[in-house]
């Protein structure tokens, strides 16, 4: 983009020298070639890497020398109109070098994008996997208290039937539980024992 702005900044200068005939515009034009300059040595190693904008890079800098030896020798009208005739030409080159630089910086910061959103999916698809499986292991310990709940239930009711030969309550996989069942089962014992003494 800088370098566009430099040729434009160029271009204006040497029209107000041809019209108005204001010299120290030619000041200003050095200013903008110098920036020009730096933008192109600037620009140099990332051209290279994309031959269309390498291209067009090399046209301006070609301009960049042609102009500089110009000035460098003569100031005439002529000089000036060589050099204003020559700049639309620099600045399409300067065009296509912003055009191609964005898709370029588009293309790179979509893939970087892309990148980052299969990360980000990558956790989020992780995290769902761990919740999930939490609320199974959840559900599954909440149904298998329920269980236990409805086998100590099936063993009281039977005592309050004088039912002294229920089967016992099962045993489930957690210990906590166990106890509980146990528990149950004993007291079932002891009080079928005492029901049948009696």
């Amino acid at each position: 983009g800088n370098i566009y702005e430099e040729l434009i900044g160029m271009e204006e200068s040497l029209r107000n020298v041809q019209i108005n005939g204001e010299e120290d515009q030619l000041d200003l034009y050095r200013e903008h070639a110098g920036r020009l300059h730096e933008n192109l040595q600037a620009i140099e190693t990332y051209a290279a890497a994309d031959q269309k904008i390498n291209e067009n890079v090399n046209k301006i800098q070609e301009f960049y020398n042609y102009q500089y030896g110009i000035l460098k020798q003569e100031h005439s009208s002529t000089a000036i109109e060589q050099l204003r005739d020559s700049m639309p030409e620099q600045i399409a080159s300067a065009k296509v070098v912003v055009v191609r630089t964005f898709t370029d910086s588009t293309r790179v910061y979509t893939e970087a994008m892309r990148l980052a959103d299969r990360t980000q999916l990558t956790v989020w698809g992780c995290t769902a996997a761990i919740l999930i499986s939490g609320m199974f292991l959840i559900m599954g310990r909440l149904s298998r208290v329920a269980e236990t709940f409805c086998e100590n239930r099936r063993i009281a009711e039977a005592l309050k039937a004088h039912k002294w030969d229920v089967e016992d309550a099962k045993l489930g996989p957690y210990s906590d539980l166990n106890e509980l069942t146990t528990a149950i089962n004993k007291m079932k014992h002891e009080i079928a024992g005492y029901a049948g003494r009696h």
